[in-house]
Formats: structure tokens, sequence, C-alpha cells
């Protein structure tokens, strides 16, 4: 798969960090990372079209933050459906579209 450019303003949580590094290296565009120990900004999620979630690889508090925010601003919530970086790139590729 080649690079491919995201159009949304997306969101990813969790992922382990070589998942993270390697599925940057497969997707371009307006994309913050938050990594599956890191703390975040509630804008964060308020300023994003999508929110991605690797559930395989984050914290049950994070995720339930995660999920209250992006409740309280109506966001859409997307789940990577495996954990191989390059088979999420092109799940959220073939999302970005719809």
């Amino acid at each position: 798969m080649s690079k491919a450019t995201i159009q949304k303003r997306t969101v990813i949580c969790g992922g382990h960090d070589t998942f993270l590094k390697q599925l940057q290296r497969k997707i371009d565009g307006d994309i913050r990372y938050i990594d599956r120990e890191q703390g975040f900004s509630s804008s964060l999620i308020r300023n994003a079209d999508v929110i991605w979630i690797q559930s395989n690889a984050i914290a049950h508090k994070q995720y339930g933050k995660i999920m209250r925010e992006a409740r309280a601003y109506h966001k859409t919530i997307m789940y990577f459906a495996c954990a191989s970086a390059e088979r999420c790139a092109a799940q959220l590729a073939a999302c970005d579209v719809m």
C-alpha cells in the first residue's frame, strides 16, 4: 500500500509504540496520536472529525475518558479491526471517504 492521505481531522488512540510508528509511515493528513499511556486535552477530541481506537493496547481509564469526551461532543468513533499497521492504515483510508 502506498502512503494514504486522510482528509478528515483524525485522532488515533491506543496502540503500541511500534504500531503507531508504522502507522505514521503509512498515512498523512491532519492526524493526532494519543498513545496508550498519554494524557490528552479535551480540545483534541472536540476538534476531531473522527476518533479511531486501537482497543488491544489502551489503558482502561484512558479509554473511558476518551469515550466520555467523544460522546459529549457527538464524535464518530471507529475501531481498528486488527493489529497490523498496514491493514489498519488501509481500513482508515477506506473509511475516510465515507
